[in-house]
């Protein structure tokens, strides 16, 4: 991801940091109830809904949704208070439609340079420039809000197997998550085109590309009911040879026949603490990950690295001390070689 997407607008955004599932929850009730009220869908045994009908039922449900004042919560009176600022004839739905261009307009450059075309890879077989190389990605923000807008929708997904509810569930989960993108970038199209985004943009590939999007991340999300593993449980490790100490503040680990345990480094892989396994282990060991004292952080670093690594370390140990040794001859600068 933080190659992909400019990540520099999360600790600025509010709507963000703020907890949103209590809102989202009951909005999602709230928009379920109703489309099991006014929405036909099919019985048990009848034809599943289809990519545009999804589309439609939510195109047709949040404009109405929008203008019943009768129904009332935050996201709703998020873009309401917009639309009336800066919507023609105050209409909400205008300010859903544009921030879902707005993400589309920016998340669609981050696909094409993810996903290379064939004619891209031809381009650059032939040594042409390509598009997408020559993007600067910290100006696409909010392509990474819209997405960051979709994963908090999908943690309120539900998948009943009955067709009806299936299909409601899928019309409520699009609609929620067409809201909760419109009220996380509405507030920033004050200072975008917005109003000129129909002219270039089909609005019915953008709503299809955040229901697609949408609907993988929520179906492939992480499920906090699932029940609890083992340690090490990833790794194959047989569940005798791993154990918490008798005070349960360490992991103990013995190998193989060895009778005697061993309390394991804070960077074993093994442990579960935040950051990845390689990250716990090459990481800045001097950089505390959680510090509670006032004083800076200390400047210099320290790493671990496997000794395979050296594969890799010594060549380039080697091309630098040597580039190195050639521009302090050229420029008289001071010569520090190189060593791991």
């Amino acid at each position: 991801m933080e190659g992909a997407f400019s990540l520099s607008p999360l600790w600025n955004e509010l709507s963000i940091v703020r907890k949103a599932a209590p809102t989202l929850k009951a909005l999602h009730g709230m928009v379920l109830k109703r489309i099991l009220r006014d929405i036909p869908l099919p019985e048990p045994g009848g034809q599943k809904l289809q990519t545009e009908d999804i589309l439609g039922a939510v195109s047709s449900f949040i404009p109405q949704l929008l203008l019943d004042l009768s129904e009332d919560n935050d996201v709703l009176s998020g873009i309401r208070a917009l639309a009336a600022a800066e919507a023609q004839r105050h209409n909400p739905w205008a300010i859903v439609q544009a921030s879902i261009s707005m993400w589309y307009a920016e998340v669609v450059p981050v696909l094409a340079k993810e996903l290379k075309s064939t004619e891209d890879d031809t381009r650059e077989k032939w040594g042409l420039d390509v598009a997408w190389e020559n993007i600067d990605f910290q100006e696409l923000p909010f392509a990474n809000l819209g997405l960051m807008a979709m994963l908090v929708v999908g943690d309120i997904w539900e998948n009943p197997t009955d067709l009806k509810l299936q299909s409601a569930c899928l019309i409520a989960h699009t609609a929620v998550s067409f809201l909760f993108i419109a009220r996380i970038l509405g507030p920033h199209i004050i200072e975008y085109p917005w109003r000129s985004l129909s002219t270039y943009i089909q609005g019915q590939r953008a709503q299809e590309l955040v229901f697609k999007v949408s609907l993988s991340i929520a179906a492939k999300g992480y499920s906090l009911s699932r029940p609890p593993q083992g340690p090490a449980i990833e790794f194959n490790v047989d569940p005798r040879n791993i154990r918490v100490s008798n005070q349960g503040r360490k992991l103990l680990v013995r190998v193989a026949i060895d009778e005697e345990w061993r309390s394991l480094p804070f960077w074993h892989p093994y442990r579960r603490v935040p950051g990845s396994p390689w990250n716990n282990y090459i990481k800045n060991t001097q950089w505390r990950t959680f510090s509670t004292s006032p004083r800076p952080p200390p400047t210099w670093i320290k790493y671990h690295l496997p000794s395979s690594a050296h594969t890799l370390t010594d060549a380039i140990e080697d091309d630098y001390n040597s580039l190195r040794a050639q521009i302090s001859q050229v420029s008289c600068l001071p010569h520090h070689p190189l060593k791991h």
